[in-house]
């Protein structure tokens, strides 16, 4: 049963070369989930026959995108480096489609979704720009969400810049993934609150929890900032806000104008 899990996941963990040349012929009717596993756990193998075999499936003819992202994850895990990823006879199409695909302004949604998995695969020096792309106003949420993550992947440490940038053209949902990207690292945390101080990024977008985090974080260079450049919105402590009603305390209290406030406003 093609659709079977159990039966699925059984023939995944026996997986070898002479299973892929026995399915191949129908590999395009099984579930493309199971495919890209069969596919990602067949590409960890470093035997040169099986890789050799693999190439020759993803290059016969136009694969699903995720087949292609899936050799290159089996690659990657097997310690396979981005430059050899990008040279690779069978990804190299796929890669170059993908930057392709998020260049054209009139892509499916679901096409530009596969290009940015498939581009969270090569260096960020080649594939940057395309990535960029998703993050324009004009995309859909979901597709500047997923730019978001593979921003997250590939910049690493210039994550910070990149999407503190783009914050003006994010939405909603595309901004709370980049928090969460951003708030991950405490490097990109500064980038971040670097970005509030230029007034990129508004302080009131971020939740109550967002500032207390950066607030006390453990970082103390990444504290520091925050206190200063949330300042204008971090909620008072307990001491501050005893502190700002301590002249109404310290009040005497007027028992006549108490008596007509009260016969005003409660006497039935």
């Amino acid at each position: 049963d093609r659709t079977d899990p159990w039966v699925g996941a059984a023939i995944l963990h026996h997986a070898d070369r002479e299973l892929l040349e026995a399915l191949r012929p129908e590999l395009a009717s099984f579930p493309t989930a199971w495919v890209a596993a069969l596919i990602e756990t067949l590409a960890a193998d470093s035997s040169p026959r099986t890789l050799a075999l693999l190439r020759e499936t993803l290059t016969a003819e136009r694969p699903p995108a995720a087949w292609g992202k899936a050799f290159g994850e089996g690659r990657r895990r097997a310690g396979a480096p981005g430059e050899a990823l990008e040279r690779d006879a069978a990804l190299a199409p796929l890669f170059a489609r993908a930057e392709a695909t998020l260049w054209r302004s009139d892509s499916a949604e679901a096409d530009r979704l596969e290009a940015l998995d498939l581009l969270s695969l090569v260096r960020w020096e080649r594939a940057g720009r395309s990535i960029v792309l998703g993050l324009d106003k004009t995309s859909p949420a979901v597709v500047q969400v997923r730019a978001v993550e593979a921003v997250g992947l590939g910049a690493r440490d210039d994550a910070g810049g990149v999407l503190g940038d783009a914050w003006p053209r994010l939405q909603p949902p595309a901004q709370a993934a980049a928090l969460k990207v951003l708030l991950a690292r405490p490097v990109l945390s500064i980038q971040l609150l670097q970005a509030v101080e230029r007034g990129i990024v508004p302080a009131t977008d971020f939740s109550a929890s967002d500032i207390e985090a950066l607030c006390s974080h453990r970082s103390p260079d990444v504290a520091a900032l925050a206190r200063r450049a949330l300042a204008a919105v971090r909620p008072k402590s307990r001491e501050e806000g005893l502190a700002t009603c301590q002249p109404a305390i310290d009040l005497r209290g007027d028992a006549v104008r108490g008596r007509e406030v009260f016969e005003q406003r409660c006497h039935v």
